[in-house]
């Protein structure tokens, strides 16, 4: 991939850190609590990942989605 936005972005603002994905507040931060759940591995589509990595993802989305950061 070139130049993953989310590579510069996740530097320091990491919320958590799975061993597939990472939880960062987005900047800006459109409302309160938003925040972004992304993969560590590079793929064109969501679809690319593997069931393990979709796995993590939806861990975080569980644990996140009622919580106001």
């Amino acid at each position: 991939m070139d130049k993953c936005a989310f590579c510069t972005e996740i530097k320091g603002r990491a919320i958590e850190e799975g061993k597939y994905s990472v939880v960062f507040l987005s900047n800006p931060r459109l409302t309160t609590g938003h925040l972004l759940i992304v993969p560590k591995r590079h793929v064109q589509i969501f679809s690319d990942l593997k069931n393990k990595e979709i796995l993590e993802i939806f861990k975080y989305l569980a644990k996140y989605q009622d919580k106001v950061l």
